[in-house]
């Protein structure tokens, strides 16, 4: 079971997402415009110590939704319709607040992006959403592929493989897509938006979220449910399959919920106390660190060493 970690006062606005970077760092970004990368110190027994540096603070009061990470970049989208990409170690004294890649072909809102890097050939993909109800896949920080075919905003897509992508969208559907063809598309796994997807490649099966409170957890070829979870009780933000055969999710219910894979069932609920659990990601040591509406960040451990102390 995860316990609690350590709380840290991040930004001046929500916390809109975060990112992991390895298990001992990872990023985070605001509505304040800032992204951050923070780092764990050496800890003290129990007590866990966290610095960060600010990597870029938007100039143009545009916020910033979402965050990717990949070989040595964070990149972030917001507001100001750009995917900009700033070497994860330097701040903003040193790159002078400038990116090292500014991607440019959305016309709204940025309000999701997930990497991937294919060891065979050594190219590395971002994938973008947008409120202009298209996906963008870039292959080395150059246009590949628009994906258009949603009739409302895209919020989040995965990619599979490099030619591969499942994207899920405002207008209730989910879409498999070949290159920029759509080839299959999912009804009815929701009667409200569907804010989150993650595949899970082993099992054959990809997970949603939505406003509707639910999650389904879905064939990846046919799209049939194999399960459907209940029990956040508001929009469920973000939903991602763990280590462990566990998926984790967060929402509008003030709820960190963690879910066993093998049984179909809730094994956790954490209440956080803020009102939007905006997102989450899970570092490589299994750590969840959370960011909310309360401008904090929370890290939640199952590890006995990484624990809070009691007193």
């Amino acid at each position: 079971m995860y316990q609690f970690s350590t709380s840290l006062k991040a930004h001046e606005q929500d916390v809109k997402d975060i990112v992991a970077i390895d298990d001992t760092s990872f990023s985070s970004c605001s509505r304040d415009g800032s992204v951050k990368t923070w780092f764990r110190e050496q800890s003290n027994g129990n007590n866990v110590a966290w610095d960060h540096i600010v990597v870029h603070q938007s100039t143009d009061k545009s916020y910033i939704n979402c965050l990717a990470f990949i070989e040595g970049i964070v990149y972030d989208g917001g507001s100001n319709k750009l995917i900009q990409g700033f070497p994860y170690l330097s701040n903003i004294q040193e790159n002078e607040n400038e990116p090292v890649f500014s991607l440019s072909k959305h016309t709204a809102n940025v309000c999701s992006l997930s990497s991937f890097h294919d060891a065979v050939s050594g190219d590395n993909f971002i994938i973008s959403c947008s409120w202009d109800s298209t996906a963008i896949v870039w292959k080395n920080n150059e246009f590949l592929f628009q994906l258009r075919g949603h009739q409302s905003s895209v919020w989040d897509a995965k990619i599979i493989n490099p030619t591969t992508f499942i994207t899920c969208s405002a207008d209730k559907t989910v879409k498999l897509w070949s290159e920029n063809t759509c080839v299959k598309t999912f009804e009815n796994l929701h009667n409200d938006v569907i804010r989150s997807v993650d595949v899970d490649l082993e099992n054959s099966t990809f997970a949603t979220s939505s406003n509707d409170g639910l999650i389904q957890v879905c064939d990846l070829q046919t799209g049939v449910p194999k399960a459907t979870l209940r029990g956040h009780d508001s929009f469920v933000y973000k939903v991602q399959f763990a280590q462990n055969q566990k998926l984790i999710s967060c929402g509008e219910d003030r709820t960190l919920r963690v879910w066993d894979m093998k049984k179909m069932a809730e094994q956790q609920c954490i209440v956080l106390p803020a009102i939007s659990i905006w997102s989450f990601d899970q570092l490589s040591n299994g750590d969840v660190v959370v960011g909310s509406s309360d401008r904090m960040i929370r890290i939640f451990t199952e590890s006995a060493d990484r624990r809070a102390s009691t007193e």
